[in-house]
């Protein structure tokens, strides 16, 4: 299509074959998978796992956080996504490009009992700096390994400071709105 003007017509028949392509793929490849399975627990054992360990009282300024988590971690990966640094072959639900199970389930699970267990900014930090390395440089490549995750122009380390940045925000989100609020 060199030299001729592409138009939003042209992008449209793309993306339709695209659609379509797709929903093949997931159907034949993807559903019912030990894939999909897999991906089906990261969605649910995280949050059986919090319900369980995490007092009640402390249960809705948890949320908070790993809402804020969430919001920042689906925000990333789409903007990661569509600048074609990575992309997920096998997805929960067709249509949802993102580890939606990941994204809404188990990092920020993982973070909100860090931030339950961590209650002192120094530790909550330092755990995190952990958590952001294990994640980075542990995670994503035994995602990479199962074939979750394939990455295009990103390297695992990238990711550390983008986890760092996911819980101080969400860190600092909650302590903003949190009644009586608590200096850093």
């Amino acid at each position: 299509m060199a030299g001729k003007n592409i138009t939003f017509k042209d992008v449209e028949k793309v993306h339709t074959k695209f659609n379509e392509l797709s929903q093949q793929h997931w159907e034949e490849n993807v559903f019912l998978t030990w894939r999909w399975w897999s991906l089906l627990a990261f969605l649910i054992v995280p949050w059986v796992i919090w319900w369980k360990l995490v007092e009640r009282n402390r249960k809705q300024e948890l949320l908070v956080y790993g809402f804020s988590v969430s919001l920042l971690a689906f925000t990333l990966d789409s903007i990661g996504s569509n600048l074609d640094l990575w992309e997920y072959p096998y997805t929960l639900f067709h249509g949802l490009p993102l580890l939606f199970a990941l994204n809404i389930s188990f990092l920020p699970v993982s973070l909100m009992l860090i931030y339950y267990y961590f209650t002192s900014f120094k530790r909550f930090l330092i755990a995190n700096v952990i958590a952001a390395f294990v994640f980075a440089l542990g995670g994503q490549q035994i995602f990479e390994w199962m074939g979750f995750y394939n990455l295009h122009n990103w390297r695992h380390i990238y990711s550390v400071p983008v986890y760092m940045v996911m819980t101080l925000s969400a860190y600092g989100i909650v302590k903003a709105t949190r009644p009586g609020r608590n200096k850093l």
